[in-house]
């Protein structure tokens, strides 16, 4: 953006005249699962002296708990929040009258999927997915159920959900779902989570191939 219009950064018209406006930025970082001890103080320290605050998350497969407080420490100081976060029910609890995000409504990723389905014939879907405390694969995976639901041309042959991230009870929950799956012959299998889940979806599916394909 400062590189804009010889180094003057973006224009703005206004009173007959031409403006330019450079942005200055400060990075802050605190270790990861330091929110309590580190970023917090950071947080209040820092944002005051801003205009905008930008969050990039925890990462899109991590929980975005701490952003919640991030908004209300910016909502306090007066500053606009921005994040790059998409569950609506992050930005609900967020509860920042001026706060933006880059993509509003994470949750709805699973309807183009579902819509392709449908021209296409399939009648029979299985859905494995995350339904625990992270706000994006839970809204994935309820809105994956909720689309199915509401077509006329689909049936939701399975339902199986994942209540932790990575743990065993999670790969034995994945295999379960696979295992319904195919029992009941769905001819798609849409999941929703992390990757050592996902590996662990692929390796079964793969192990299964003869006996049944998605």
């Amino acid at each position: 953006v400062n590189a804009l219009n010889g180094g003057g950064g973006f224009s703005v018209s206004g009173g007959g005249a031409q403006h330019h406006f450079r942005l200055n930025f400060t990075h802050r970082t605190f270790a990861s699962g330091a929110w309590a001890t580190e970023g917090r103080n950071l947080s209040r320290a820092l944002f005051p002296s801003c205009h905008y605050v930008v969050n990039m998350g925890s990462g899109c497969p991590s929980g975005d708990a701490f952003f919640i407080e991030q908004a209300a420490i910016a909502r306090e100081a007066g500053t606009i929040a921005v994040t790059n976060r998409g569950p609506p029910e992050l930005l609900e609890l967020a509860a920042n009258d001026h706060l933006f995000s880059i993509h509003v409504s994470s949750d709805k990723y699973p309807e183009y999927a579902v819509t392709q389905y449908r021209f296409r014939g399939v009648e029979r879907i299985a859905i494995i997915g995350e339904d625990h405390d992270n706000f994006f694969f839970r809204g994935v995976t309820r809105e994956a159920v909720r689309q199915v639901n509401s077509s006329a041309l689909l049936t939701l042959a399975t339902y199986a959900t994942i209540q932790s991230e990575t743990d065993a009870s999670a790969m034995r929950a994945v295999r379960k779902g696979v295992r319904a799956a195919i029992e009941a012959r769905a001819e798609v299998l849409m999941f929703s989570g992390r990757a050592p889940v996902w590996s662990e979806l692929l390796n079964i599916t793969y192990a299964l191939r003869h006996e049944h394909t998605f």
